[in-house]
């Protein structure tokens, strides 16, 4: 049983770093002799290039060894489910704007939060559904 949780706004960041991309390989095809023109394509192409293998990496995976965070910027987490005692929805105080984030509760009391599943408004669908596996498994 492996379920993986994305935020929509992870295809959106795939979409920008693919048309990064494209800018830099159009800048390439056409910059002629223009040293600060292939400089600047390439560096495009591969933040571009960078930027979609990790937007499209982002994101939470459940399995039988536990919940696996991927965030867009940083370094994954692999939670085991020994240390899993619940999940809460809490706001996500590191940001200025009013979103919220699903933080994992462990059984020595610490949260872990989910920022790749961060969210604005009602609770999505993945979110309720992180909620209910997460809850299932910790019961266990």
């Amino acid at each position: 049983m492996t379920e993986r949780f994305r935020s929509p706004w992870m295809v959106l960041a795939v979409l920008c770093g693919t048309a990064f991309a494209l800018l830099g390989v159009v800048m390439l095809a056409y910059s002629r002799d223009d040293i600060a023109a292939v400089l600047l394509g390439a560096g495009l192409l591969v933040m571009g290039a960078v930027f979609v293998v990790v937007a499209s990496r982002a994101g939470v995976r459940v399995d039988e060894a536990g919940v696996l965070e991927r965030p867009l910027f940083g370094v994954g987490r692999v939670v085991a489910w020994a240390e899993v005692s619940g999940i809460a929805i809490v706001g996500n105080e590191a940001n200025t704007l009013p979103s919220r984030v699903p933080v994992l509760i462990t059984r020595s009391g610490g949260e872990i939060p989910l920022t790749a599943l961060a969210f604005y408004g009602s609770t999505p669908r993945r979110v309720r559904r992180l909620r209910e596996v997460v809850e299932r498994h910790a019961l266990d």
